[in-house]
């Protein structure tokens, strides 16, 4: 498949190497087009040598990436960690730069002094390039220079709900997951023929969708969408071999007529059973196909990791490894309750009598390959690529080696949020 290009050691080195621009106050994202936002020099030379499959290491999570050498995660402003080093800093090319935060106008919302770059890229999903980076800071989809300067505007979606459950992007496009709660009301002015839009009361069952856009030509659309379920959810989005997975779940009652969770649990989990609807995905990039590979009526939850689907246990259940096209394989022997985004093998998380069961477990030889039981609490991984694992303890993100992991060492973690 096409994959993804890697950036995360190229960032870092520039970063390292040539500190941050700051940001104009008369060319702010807020107003740009596709004129540059502001002047920047020449782009660095860098001497760097990435393999391809180096260039793939790299995943999503919460609107950040991670890779197994640096990672890309946002705290006000953009930050990037260098694994080797233990240390975070702004993405930020200006060694001169003191990381200042914009001032806006309480009234109008203007930027009134210069800042940091760092901030203006902060809260977005952030790829960079080997000559460039995308961002999208809505409604707009940006290509930029690698410090995220120099921008162009490669489209401006039509959508009028700014809630993103999640974005990511692939090789060749950006996808971007949201939901709509709101109905939307369209009216056209007669005199200037310029259409108005405002947002009504609630919807009876809200919409999700996922847009995708293609990163070299801007065109858009749909590529799902859904409003049959109340209460309906998009999970777990992830790409493979060139196509993109993911589980949408939802409920053929409202919320409110399942029995209380708290008065009566067991009832509550049969009622689940009986109006769940579980459905999964698999989208061909290159085909621009959607198939529905699994559909069943009660909790489903399915996740993926490279090359398998998986269904999470119920309890002390064993979960259960299902092929790419839907075919079930084997029982697990173990009971994962959730799985950590990984990039090879299952990483499985189970949780029972305060304490959490981790599994490493190999799908492709039906072998386990670490166990390890933590205190509730202490560490929740998000994300395992490579040898770097990295997750949040005390609402902060940090990073633990995958050897400190296995071995309980949770101490040897580090905070990933430090300037």
């Amino acid at each position: 498949m096409k994959r993804l290009i890697a950036y995360v050691v190229m960032a870092f080195i520039l970063v390292t190497s040539f500190g941050c621009k700051h940001a104009d106050t008369e060319k702010n994202t807020s107003d740009a087009t596709n004129s540059d936002t502001h002047a920047s020099g020449s782009e660095p030379e860098t001497t760097l040598s990435e393999t391809r499959e180096e260039r793939d290491k790299v995943l999503y999570e919460r609107g950040n990436a991670f890779s197994e050498e640096y990672a890309f995660f946002s705290k006000g402003a953009l930050y990037v960690f260098n694994v080797s080093s233990g240390q975070s800093m702004p993405y930020c090319l200006d060694p001169g730069c003191e990381h200042i935060r914009p001032v806006h106008d309480d009234l109008t919302g203007e930027v009134l002094t210069k800042f940091c770059m760092a901030y203006d890229l902060g809260g977005k999903t952030f790829c960079l390039r080997d000559d460039c980076s995308y961002f999208f800071s809505f409604p707009i989809l940006y290509r930029a220079d690698r410090e995220g300067a120099n921008r162009r505007v490669i489209t401006e979606l039509d959508l009028k709900e700014p809630f993103c459950n999640a974005d990511m992007f692939t090789e060749d496009c950006y996808f971007r997951l949201y939901t709509s709660s709101q109905e939307i009301i369209k009216v056209r002015d007669e005199d200037t023929g310029e259409e108005h839009v405002f947002f009504g009361g609630p919807l009876e069952k809200q919409k999700v969708g996922i847009i995708r856009i293609d990163l070299e030509t801007g065109k858009n659309e749909e590529i799902f969408s859904a409003d049959d379920l109340y209460d309906l959810s998009v999970l777990n989005l992830v790409e493979y071999n060139g196509h993109l997975y993911f589980t949408c779940i939802g409920l053929d009652i409202p919320y409110e007529k399942l029995p209380n969770i708290t008065e009566d649990w067991e009832a509550y989990v049969q009622a689940q059973k009986e109006h769940d609807f579980t459905r999964v995905y698999d989208y061909d990039i290159a085909n621009s196909k959607l198939n529905l590979i699994i559909s069943e009526q009660g909790v489903g939850g399915y996740d993926f990791v490279d090359g398998f689907i998986v269904k999470p246990s119920e309890k002390d259940e064993p979960g259960v490894l299902f092929d790419l096209k839907g075919n079930r394989i084997r029982d697990l022997p173990f009971s994962p309750g959730r799985l950590v985004r990984s990039d090879r093998y299952i990483f499985a998380q189970n949780y029972a009598n305060g304490h959490n069961m981790y599994y490493l477990y190999d799908p492709t030889e039906d072998k386990m390959l670490q166990t390890v039981e933590l205190s509730n609490g202490s560490f929740y991984p998000l994300v395992a690529i490579g040898d770097s694992y990295y997750g949040i303890s005390d609402n902060k993100y940090w990073y633990i080696s995958a050897d400190n992991f296995w071995s309980g060492k949770i101490d040897q973690m580090i905070c990933m949020e430090n300037e």
